[in-house]
């Protein structure tokens, strides 16, 4: 006797078919046979990117998030995640955190998830900015000052940066 089966018939989850053998005398034999069918790619929670502010001012960011937020359902479970600064080359990475040394400016990273069957998950997409140099002052800007000036004088800097702007709101001028 024999069972034929296509595992495309079958529902994804764990499964657990058992057969059950009885001889002429009444005697039996038991067997259960584990079957796990998982046709789904995981899917990956929420990344941290460092500290979770807009700009960071060193190269080197932590990546966090990578295995233990991310979800297989009823699946085989989460193998790894993959990284691609390209989108055409990906690297595996099997632990929660990693440490990723980026370029001046806005990056694209994406990410997806794998479980261990092989099932590719979404793609996210995330953008880490960086900017590990200074703003560059152009020059101050000072009307003339007389003895007999009454009221403010106007005093002005100017700067620029080129890869994260000027934050207007913490810069000041100190006399």
């Amino acid at each position: 006797y024999g069972w034929d089966w296509s595992s495309g018939n079958m529902a994804e989850g764990k499964w657990n078919p058992r057969i059950t053998v009885y001889d002429n005398s009444g005697l039996t034999a038991t067997e259960t046979l584990f079957i796990g069918i998982d046709r789904t790619g995981p899917s990956l929670g929420t990344i941290t990117v460092g500290d979770g502010s807009g700009w960071y001012d060193s190269s080197t960011v932590t990546l966090s998030g990578l295995i233990l937020t991310a979800d297989d359902g009823q699946g085989s479970g989460i193998d790894y995640t993959e990284l691609s600064e390209d989108g055409l080359v990906w690297s595996s990475i099997n632990t929660d955190a990693y440490d990723l040394t980026l370029q001046d400016g806005v990056n694209s990273i994406s990410l997806r998830a794998v479980d261990k069957v092989g099932n590719v998950g979404p793609t996210t997409q995330l953008n880490v900015q960086i900017d590990t140099v200074n703003p560059e002052e152009i020059g101050w800007i000072v009307e003339e000052i007389t003895t007999n000036k009454i009221g403010p004088a106007t005093v002005e800097f100017s700067a620029i940066d080129d890869t994260s702007g000027i934050d207007t709101t913490a810069s000041y001028i100190e006399y």
